[in-house]
């Protein structure tokens, strides 16, 4: 009979323990205050665009590129500034698309050249078409800026009978992205 309730007192003891351990996982669990979702900012892009008719002695800060009334020979000057704002490195793109009309046609615009530069004096002849990337993958660091220079120039073939009336050369609109750099 004492073999037995050894037994009895030993899985008695076993059930008390089982039952205490499950009792503090629980309260443990109910007590303990759940954590907030924790989110990790690894950086973000941001930019500030102004966009710059060169004249000297200063720059004008303007909205828009509209130009009518030409000669040949003219030349239009304008800056782009791109200030990264975010916090951390993005490489930048810029594309113009040109505004497609019948006084602002593919044929009318073959009497402009546009040229680009990073540094205000070795300009690049750029091929206008329907859109155009000027600078692609171009890195800025963070709070860094960049300067995109371009130039219009009225190509000396442009004729009356080609400028009619109403024709002007308009840039539709110019996109700048920025994305995540290496």
């Amino acid at each position: 009979m004492q073999k037995q309730d050894r037994k009895t007192m030993i899985i008695l003891a076993f059930l008390m323990l089982a039952v205490s351990l499950v009792t503090v996982v629980f309260a443990w669990f109910s007590l303990v205050e759940k954590t907030q979702i924790i989110i990790i900012k690894a950086g973000d892009f941001s930019a500030r665009v102004k966009l710059y008719q060169v004249m000297e002695p200063d720059n004008e800060e303007i909205n828009e590129i509209n130009i009518s009334n030409v000669v040949p020979g003219d030349e239009f000057n304008y800056l782009l500034t791109v200030k990264n704002m975010g916090i951390i490195t993005a490489n930048l793109t810029v594309s113009f698309t040109f505004l497609d009309s019948e006084y602002n046609s593919i044929k009318f615009r073959n009497y402009f050249t546009l040229s680009y530069s990073f540094d205000g004096e070795n300009y690049s002849e750029a091929n206008i078409s329907n859109d155009l990337v000027l600078l692609n993958q171009e890195s800025i660091i963070a709070s860094g800026e960049k300067n995109v220079y371009f130039r219009i120039d009225v190509n000396t073939n442009l004729t009356k009978e080609v400028y009619t009336d109403g024709a002007y050369f308009a840039i539709n609109s110019i996109v700048v992205l920025l994305q995540q750099g290496e």
